[in-house]
């Protein structure tokens, strides 16, 4: 007991026992901490876990009908989210007859905290944050998610400033996107107008709560006094406003009345207010929890801001109309087409089973030793078996049983579940998400999948040292996964490199035509592409002499 926190060592044990996948039961050990929050469904505490040493948030959820309601349908909606700037459940269940559900710590507790202590932030940090967010709505709306409740306080920073959405306990998955439903639920000074005046309403309702929260962040005070229908007019901003005139844009354009008038998501991506400077920080210090970011700091990544800390520079045209300039129907220009990267993020190769591995789009899979193929497409929750002569079968888990070829399909699925633990435990590999500073990647359909119904998956692997694995995708790229940690793509249908590296616990992305890269200043590429090369002409040559 003496390792455990000292803000731990009096709390309440609370207790559960877990099964293994080999069958072993163990007992994990939780300590509760101090109070962090109180909801209307849950008490929320620190919890100190006693075997992995990790501090932990919890929802109790208070004994009644409308919590436990509300508790599952967050425990249901959380079996198809998975994302960065999602706060991560790590499981729930019941001691003493309470339900408990377990989260992933924020440090830095939530946006209505950091707000409070600074009142308002630099357009910098709005980027930041805003540009984080929606990649979160977007990873919902994908799914026909409805989060409904999108607010300061549920929107949470970790100790190193990331930002994850939280609290789906309102939240709603429709049966189709444009599916409207009516329930009056929410915090009103966030309501969508057609919640307000209780018309059906959709996903839309997100997209204005985004706006209020744009709005708040810059200004320093919500957009509208009450918050209901006759409250709600036009947006107008105090004449003293420290605002762009980008930002003012955006803003204008969000808080419509008419959720059909709003922009999409990925709209809003596009708009001029995340183009102000040169980059977007990937990471902002700790300090500005309670200091504001120095003018040195914001023209680093704002070259021609003002004192104020804004770049107030007229609109492209594209900024003042975002609804008319946007196509979102599919291109059939095939050049138009913005391409998708699916590589291999994270494998592990037991010798005797074959590679099991993660990809990009967070996608399991194993080949085997016998050519055999398995990928697990946590999008639909459903498996694809790839036989001998690439033949398909696609199935769930409860089909599993009723399979009766191939006999040993019921043993993959098993061997691709314990790759999948090994895989999800492994923290030093690749980062599976890429924040580069071209916003362009945020409007990649990240479906992963190729010509087929079948998603992306490893069509052979070659493992000759201890350097690197070389892979053949079904998507024709070839890449080089070091083991290092960074990774060479190679496609030949886009003709170019891209070469993937931590920095500083960063993920680095760096793309160069393929005719272009032996002439690149990067040494470190360079030599990295020499040894591809000798990988390959040697791995041609075996082929040839099979």
């Amino acid at each position: 007991m003496d390792e455990i926190p000292e803000e731990f060592k009096d709390g309440e044990m609370i207790t559960q026992m877990k099964e293994k996948f080999s069958g072993e039961k163990k007992i994990e050990t939780y300590i509760k901490g101090e109070k962090i929050g109180t909801g209307g469904f849950s008490i929320c505490y620190k919890l100190y876990n006693v075997q992995d040493k990790k501090i932990y948030a919890a929802k109790e959820i208070i004994k009644n009908k409308s919590g436990y309601d509300r508790i599952k349908n967050e425990i249901d909606i959380y079996e198809y989210l998975k994302h960065d700037n999602i706060v991560n459940q790590k499981e729930h269940f019941i001691y003493n007859d309470t339900q408990y559900l377990i989260f992933e710590f924020c440090e830095n507790r939530d946006l209505s905290h950091l707000i409070d202590k600074r009142k308002k932030l630099k357009e910098i940090e709005v980027q930041y944050y805003i540009t984080q967010l929606i990649q979160a709505l977007i990873h919902l709306h994908d799914r026909f998610i409805v989060h409904r409740d999108l607010k300061l306080g549920n929107i949470f920073l970790t100790g190193k400033m990331e930002l994850k959405l939280g609290d789906f306990g309102l939240a709603k998955k429709l049966s189709f996107r444009d599916e409207k439903i009516s329930e009056m639920v929410g915090t009103p000074a966030y309501m969508a107008p057609e919640i307000l005046e209780n018309k059906g309403y959709s996903l839309e309702v997100d997209i204005w709560s985004l706006g209020v929260i744009m709005y708040y962040l810059i200004i320093g005070k919500l957009p509208f006094n009450k918050q209901n229908q006759e409250d709600i007019k036009k947006v107008s901003f105090p004449k003293k406003a420290i605002i762009s005139r980008a930002a003012k844009s955006l803003i204008e354009q969000i808080l419509v009345k008419d959720p059909k008038e709003r922009p999409s998501l990925k709209q809003i991506l596009r708009h001029d207010f995340f183009t102000l400077g040169r980059s977007i920080p990937r990471l902002i210090p700790k300090v500005f929890m309670y200091k504001d970011p120095s003018i040195n700091y914001i023209r680093y990544f704002m070259m021609d801001a003002n004192d104020n800390g804004i770049v107030d520079r007229e609109l492209s045209n594209e900024s003042t109309n975002l609804k008319g300039i946007i196509i979102e129907k599919e291109d059939e220009n095939e050049e138009n087409k913005v391409r998708t990267d699916i590589y291999v993020t994270k494998c592990h190769e037991i010798k005797k089973y074959g590679l099991g591995y993660q990809l990009s789009n967070n996608n399991f899979g194993v080949y085997f030793n016998d050519t055999t193929k398995i990928i697990y497409d946590w999008r639909k929750d459903s498996y694809h078996y790839i036989g001998n002569n690439e033949e398909t079968k696609s199935f769930t888990e409860k089909d599993i049983e009723e399979i009766k070829e191939p006999k040993d399909l019921n043993k993959k699925c098993k061997i691709l579940k314990t790759f999948q633990e090994v895989l999800t435990r492994d923290k030093n590999a690749t980062s599976t998400i890429s924040r580069n500073e071209n916003y362009n990647d945020y409007e990649r359909k990240d479906d992963g999948m190729n010509d087929s119904s079948v998603p992306v998956y490893v069509k052979k692997y070659y493992s000759y040292d201890k350097q690197s694995i070389l892979i053949r995708l079904t998507n024709k790229d070839i890449q080089i996964y070091f083991l290092s940690g960074e990774i060479i793509l190679l496609s030949k249908e886009e003709k170019e490199v891209t070469f993937i590296k931590k920095n500083n616990a960063q993920l680095e992305t760096l793309k160069y035509p393929l005719q272009e890269i032996m002439e690149t200043q990067n040494y470190d590429i360079i030599r990295k592409m020499q040894y591809s090369k000798s990988l390959l002409e040697r791995i041609i040559t075996d082929d040839n002499r099979q």
